[in-house]
């Protein structure tokens, strides 16, 4: 790993300024590649957290075939409905650890989605800086589930 940029994302990652690690990280991939990062992000977030959504398949397959990435918008409208309905619970009542879980991966999926969609170089992107949210999103998923975790998220976002 010789790649100053590289090093330098790792080091931010490593000090919690996981926001300036995903603009670097972001930064390296070709935007025709995106979309597939941002899967392979979202896989390893599931495998981890042993839930299973319908809305994450459907993002998955979104991210997965060049086809599709023009319906981001729309799984992202999908997938944001069913995160409001969760935060809405949240705030009535606590969320048992699996809620959790799912909320994590419901926010995580939205900005696969949006990656997904500005991936097609639309007229009403999502905003520039979703794909650096990965990381943060990710950092902060691990302290939920443990430090295992963030060693493969690490490595997962740092795969171009």
């Amino acid at each position: 790993m010789n790649d100053p940029n590289l090093l330098e994302a790792e080091r931010l990652w490593t000090s919690g300024k996981t926001w300036e690690a995903g603009e670097i990280l972001f930064a390296r991939i070709p935007e025709p590649d995106r979309p597939a990062w941002a899967a392979r992000c979202l896989r390893l977030a599931v495998e981890y957290s042993g839930a299973t959504l319908k809305i994450i398949q459907d993002v998955l397959n979104l991210a997965e075939s060049r086809k599709r990435w023009k319906y981001g918008h729309d799984v992202f409208d999908k997938v944001r409905t069913q995160t409001l309905s969760m935060d809405e619970k949240s705030r009535s009542r606590t969320l048992s650890q699996s809620e959790q879980k799912e909320l994590w991966l419901l926010e995580i999926a939205e900005l696969v989605a949006k990656i997904s969609y500005n991936a097609t170089d639309p007229y009403d992107p999502f905003d520039d800086d979703t794909g650096h949210r990965m990381a943060q999103h990710l950092h902060a998923y691990s302290e939920f589930i443990g430090a295992n975790f963030r060693q493969k998220a690490w490595q997962t976002l740092s795969q171009t």
